[in-house]
């Protein structure tokens, strides 16, 4: 009994440590989109451009307020984390990330195509979702490249039964023979980014594994990279 008991113990430990890591990365964002989005309303000069400004801003607060009521609620919840899923369609979740993004969107011209024709919905940990679009996405964004428009490039498909996602950007690309055994390691960075802490591909890494799946990258540098998931 005793050993079953400190065997859950260290079960609840992990999650705990996990979502304190998953909270103080994931609200990183929105709260820097609402400081992006305060400024673009503070130069602003047109009140119908103001309008549609403090439209997104609602988005944003409603979204940072859902995501800390999700994060709440899924730690209260006993059983372990890959039983609490339920049916998400992948174009809401990708809504959902454009909405938190919208201030990084915006300043940097970026276009995201995405096709979920193959696999439109996945039956799938919300909160594990919606932390892998956000990572993957905003790291595409923070690594752009300076000569070009961002292009995300965002599908899904089914393959041998499994769900697949792949995420593909025109970025600044990765030295994968420098930095490859690295490329998923805690605070491991491999640009130069005030905002790089080398967290995010190590927490959707650590998600994609919780769930069954696997994820890998091709890259090349000042060419972009690709992601490739497979979900379960």
């Amino acid at each position: 009994k005793l050993r079953e008991n400190t065997r859950k113990l260290k079960i609840q430990n992990k999650q705990l440590s996990e979502f304190n890591h998953i909270t103080s990365h994931n609200l990183r964002a929105p709260v820097s989109n609402l400081d992006a989005l305060l400024d673009l309303y503070h130069k602003e000069g047109d009140n119908d451009k103001k309008a549609l400004l403090f439209q997104k801003f609602e988005k944003v607060i409603e979204h940072l307020s859902s995501t800390l009521e999700t994060l709440v609620e899924t730690l209260r919840i006993k059983s372990e984390t890959a039983k609490n899923t339920k049916s998400i369609p992948f174009k809401d979740i990708l809504e959902k990330t454009k909405e938190i993004l919208s201030a990084e969107i915006l300043n940097n011209d970026v276009s995201i195509i995405s096709d979920f024709s193959k696999a439109p919905e996945i039956v799938y940990n919300n909160v594990y979702l919606e932390s892998i679009f956000l990572n993957l996405i905003s790291n595409s964004i923070k690594y752009r490249a300076k000569d070009r428009s961002p292009v995300i490039e965002i599908k899904t498909w089914q393959e041998d039964g499994n769900n697949k996602l792949e995420v593909s950007d025109n970025g600044l690309g990765i030295d994968l023979k420098r930095y490859g055994k690295k490329m998923f390691g805690l605070n491991k960075v491999f640009h130069r980014h005030p905002q790089a802490k080398g967290v995010g591909l190590f927490l959707t890494k650590a998600q994609i594994e919780a769930m069954g799946g696997s994820i890998s990258v091709k890259s090349e540098v000042d060419k972009g990279t690709t992601f490739i998931i497979n979900l379960d």
